[in-house]
């Protein structure tokens, strides 16, 4: 049952609107974006969308999760801890940034992948976001969106993420990589060049569905900080609370007094700083060779450096970049649970498709039922709400 046959058999009525918001895969930049790195993305051709009406309160209904979610659009917001609190979190948001909402919506979300490393979480706090400035007569801009939708994760969620996600699923193009400094949140959308390679993006979902809240995901963030503060306190100068404030020079002057898992996490985002860079200049270049190179570089350093990644992932991984036609891989998202990604030649789809599938499932056959393979291609972001 799609968004439009459930919310006809739940408010036995059709809905006034759909929105749609686009998944969103990052190549390059992986778990930096909250160190303020520099990150590549694109938006795909599958994503979330939501049916809804205006009412007097908000009343939702998922097409992937069970239960009903209801609140009143005047109350004390506070979390459930279930999928219903990225509505709240959006209404707080816009409240918190002087919008006033007076009406709220009856709603039906439908998510058209499997969640878990494709910024679902990001995605549908964009559609919520957009249902509420669409009913209350507010405009906003794509950065004012990006910031509205990254506040609403970030404060009433808990998540201590970067942007790259809201990004990506706003500012993308269709047949275009976008690349983002998050340093000032400058962004360039680069089409693809006519000499490159053809690629398609292949979404591999291990079967485990994940909470980022509840990952060491911010443990990550923690150690990122305890790293900022020991060097500011060891160089008598303080350099702020993200590692992009500090010049790899001074990082490697006093990384011996750092902790060995600390060290290992400022590695990574040194390294993979640098890759998003040269990647960025590669693929302006059509090398989609060498920029599928740095995506699993990228993905051995997610895993040794970082730490992330499930069993179930780190085997995907490593079955992904040694079968043929894969140009390269890594984590789809945090890493902890979810989805591996991959840029893929697609003359060598079906063969790639049953070779990491057979293999997979070789390893973990108690995920038969819920591994999914998926190709896609690019696709347009969600835009500014007009």
């Amino acid at each position: 049952m799609n968004c439009e046959e459930l919310f006809l058999s739940k408010f036995n009525t059709a809905p006034e609107f759909k929105s749609f918001v686009p998944y969103r895969v990052c190549t390059l930049g992986a778990h930096i974006d909250h160190q303020l790195g520099h990150i590549n993305g694109f938006a795909i051709d599958k994503g979330m969308s939501l049916c809804y009406s205006p009412s007097d309160c908000v009343k939702l209904y998922s097409t992937n999760f069970d239960g009903e979610i209801r609140f009143n659009i005047d109350e004390e917001l506070n979390k459930s801890f279930n999928w219903g609190d990225y509505a709240k979190s959006a209404l707080w948001s816009l409240k918190d940034s002087g919008y006033k909402i007076t009406t709220g919506f009856n709603g039906v979300i439908e998510g058209t992948m499997p969640v878990g490393g494709l910024s679902s979480s990001a995605g549908v706090t964009i559609l919520y976001i957009n249902a509420f400035c669409r009913l209350n007569n507010i405009t906003l801009s794509e950065n004012e969106l990006i910031e509205i939708a990254h506040k609403a994760e970030n404060k009433f969620i808990g998540l201590k993420c970067g942007k790259l996600d809201q990004s990506c699923e706003v500012l993308c193009k269709k047949d275009n990589m976008l690349h983002i400094d998050t340093l000032d949140s400058s962004a360039e959308n680069i089409t693809i060049p006519q000499k490159a390679r053809p690629f398609e993006i292949g979404v591999f979902f291990s079967g485990l569905e994940h909470s980022l809240v509840n990952s060491n995901y911010n443990l990550r963030t923690e150690e990122l900080k305890y790293a900022c503060d020991i060097i500011s306190e060891k160089s008598g100068k303080y350099y702020g609370d993200k590692l992009r404030y500090i010049p790899y020079e001074i990082y490697a002057e006093y990384e011996s007094a750092l902790p060995e898992n600390v060290k290992k996490r400022c590695v990574h985002f040194y390294s993979e700083n640098q890759r998003a860079i040269e990647g960025t200049k590669l693929f302006k270049e059509g090398n989609i060779e060498k920029y599928g190179k740095l995506v699993t570089e990228s993905g051995y350093s997610s895993i040794y450096n970082y730490e992330a990644g499930s069993p179930e992932l780190i085997r995907l991984y490593e079955i992904l970049k040694d079968t043929k036609g894969v140009y390269g891989t890594r984590f789809s998202g945090a890493g902890f649970k979810g989805c591996c990604l991959a840029l893929v030649d697609p003359e060598y789809k079906k063969e790639i498709e049953d070779t990491v599938k057979e293999k997979y499932l070789a390893a973990f056959p108690e995920h038969k039922e819920k591994y999914t393979t998926t190709f896609c291609k690019t696709a347009d972001g969600f835009g500014g709400i007009i």
